[in-house]
């Protein structure tokens, strides 16, 4: 008897979605799987999904007690869609697939997915340096900029990177690319440290960016108090990314997920959200070093040059632009919970 196990998945929002990744953990019985190679996923009518399995915890017999499942899935709106997890005798073969693949030239690091091709410098992380699809520049100029009253605009430096390609039962579902490094001042001074992981979904050309900062001068805790503003406190006014985007012939934009898109009219547009638009946004939890709440605006503004669009409580925008050469969309996640945020385009370019 096959030992299969059944996985649920409702499509709740009224969204048509074509090659949505999906990960969850599944627990098994003791003693059932020892390779998480062996396994996985199909839909109920027998249909091999692209997939990668981990394991993440192991009974004391080494068998498989709990793993994580990355696949991708098509939905129609309101849809459920019923997922089997069973061995299966297929074997991952590179030699079927023209992407997914990361490759280094001397000056370069390149990811290719189904229809793009994304480049990154080695040695200084630019974001996105640029983005080619169908032969055609789509994304150029990438920029990463940590903004200091004391030190200016510091670029973050790569001190080490690594990467690396999922295998699953098809094509790969995702790569990865790990770099690490530094801010330093004008006088080498180390201001910063870094930690930025993207995530290249290969049959979507979706790039998912995770970035952490991190200071590396231990607080002082003068008279054993933990305050803000702290004499070892790094205090920036902004951290930005963003890129340009080429040859632009619309743009549409939208303040949350379940609204419809707006067109936009005229350059420049700002989405800001500047505290979280609850009712304690200006709760004395959110003082700063001067001990004061920096906060005036409850919620969020989109502000067009000097006026404003549109305010309201709680933002989770996203831009859809259309270009000679393809689309490019932008999303921040969790875009009201972490104020202040701001998502904007300005001279064609995106920050």
């Amino acid at each position: 008897m096959k030992n299969i196990f059944h996985i649920l998945l409702k499509e709740k929002a009224g969204q048509a979605r074509k090659a949505t990744q999906v990960q969850f953990g599944v627990p098994f019985p003791k003693g059932l799987f020892f390779n998480h190679r062996e396994l996985g996923v199909k839909t109920d009518n027998g249909a091999v999904l692209t997939s990668n399995i981990s394991t993440t915890v192991l009974w004391p017999d080494n068998s498989i007690k709990w793993c994580l499942v990355k696949t991708q899935v098509k939905f129609n709106p309101n849809e459920s869609l019923k997922l089997i997890i069973e061995k299966h005798s297929e074997k991952y073969n590179s030699s079927q697939c023209s992407s997914g693949f990361i490759f280094e030239t001397e000056a370069e690091i390149k990811i290719k997915t189904k229809n793009c091709l994304f480049e990154l410098d080695k040695k200084r992380f630019n974001f996105l340096d640029k983005v080619i699809n169908n032969n055609n520049s789509i994304v150029e100029n990438g920029y990463c900029t940590l903004k200091t009253k004391q030190y200016g605009h510091l670029k973050p430096e790569v001190s080490s990177y690594r990467y690396h390609t999922s295998p699953s039962s098809g094509c790969p579902l995702s790569s990865e690319l790990t770099m690490e490094g530094f801010f330093r001042s004008g006088t080498g001074e180390l201001i910063a440290n870094f930690t930025t992981t993207l995530t290249f979904y290969i049959e979507t050309d979706i790039v998912r960016c995770d970035f952490t900062l991190h200071n590396p001068k231990p607080a002082r805790h003068t008279a054993g108090l933990w305050d803000l503003g702290d004499p070892n406190s790094l205090i920036f006014s902004s951290f930005d990314l963003g890129v340009t985007v080429k040859d632009i012939t619309a743009i549409n934009w939208k303040i949350n997920k379940d609204q419809p898109w707006k067109p936009l009219e005229q350059q420049p547009l700002t989405i800001f959200q500047e505290s979280s638009g609850g009712h304690n946004w200006n709760s004395p939890n959110h003082k700063d070093s001067s001990n004061k709440v920096p906060y005036t605006l409850n919620g969020f503004e989109c502000r067009n040059q000097n006026s404003v669009l549109h305010s309201g409580k709680k933002a989770s925008p996203s831009f859809r632009i259309n270009t000679n050469a393809g689309k490019v969309g932008v999303f921040i996640e969790k875009f009201w919970q972490n104020c202040p945020k701001s998502l904007s385009v300005e001279n064609n370019q995106i920050n």
